[in-house]
């Protein structure tokens, strides 16, 4: 974990690695691979949010994201 990691950041890879698993075993599921390069995306987004004030409101949504 860097020093820009945010916990919300790994709960947002957990269901993304999940839905490329299950693309894995079923390629015709187009939302699922949507779904994961989508959290991805977020989660990547999410690091690079140097500091936690500065990214305050950004950290609210993915915090409503995780819930």
């Amino acid at each position: 974990m860097s020093e820009h990691d945010h916990p919300e950041a790994n709960e947002l890879e957990h269901p993304a690695a999940w839905r490329r698993c299950h693309v894995d075993t079923e390629p015709a599921d187009t939302s699922s691979a949507a779904t994961a390069r989508y959290l991805q995306q977020r989660a990547a987004e999410l690091r690079t949010i140097p500091d936690a004030a500065k990214g305050a409101a950004l950290l609210r949504k993915y915090r409503c994201l995780c819930n």
